[in-house]
């Protein structure tokens, strides 16, 4: 079984410009590192009826709800990343008023079973 493990880093922003420029520095930085499909992100902001609402993300779907919980902002971005580019990441979300890291320990061959049954299920 292999495990590695992955960060998810939770930042918490005023306003979604400053959530989505951070998310557009993050996104280069694994662009550069050639890690592009080694994270993943979406930007949150909560709408004036007080849901959340994905308005920017990377390749797949992230779980986003309760980022904004608590009214501290009125944006998000979440990042989940390999640990190694954690500092790097934690640094190129410099707008944020407040970041959380957690870690995310997966079992990588029980996400590739599973890439692979979801593919072979919507292939008809």
């Amino acid at each position: 079984m292999a495990i590695d493990t992955f960060m998810v880093y939770v930042g918490v922003y005023a306003d979604a410009d400053s959530a989505t420029a951070d998310n557009e520095l993050v996104k280069d930085l694994h662009v550069t590192a050639g890690l592009i499909d080694a994270y993943d992100a979406a930007v949150v902001v909560r709408r004036e009826n007080g849901k959340v609402k994905i308005v920017a993300k990377h390749e797949t779907p992230t779980r986003v709800g309760g980022v904004l919980g608590g009214g501290i902002g009125e944006a998000g971005l979440i990042v989940v990343g390999v640990s190694d580019m954690g500092a790097r990441i934690e640094r190129e979300m410099r707008r944020a008023e407040k970041i959380q890291r957690r870690d995310l320990a997966a079992d990588l061959d029980e996400l590739e079973s599973d890439a692979a049954s979801a593919s072979t299920s919507t292939d008809g």
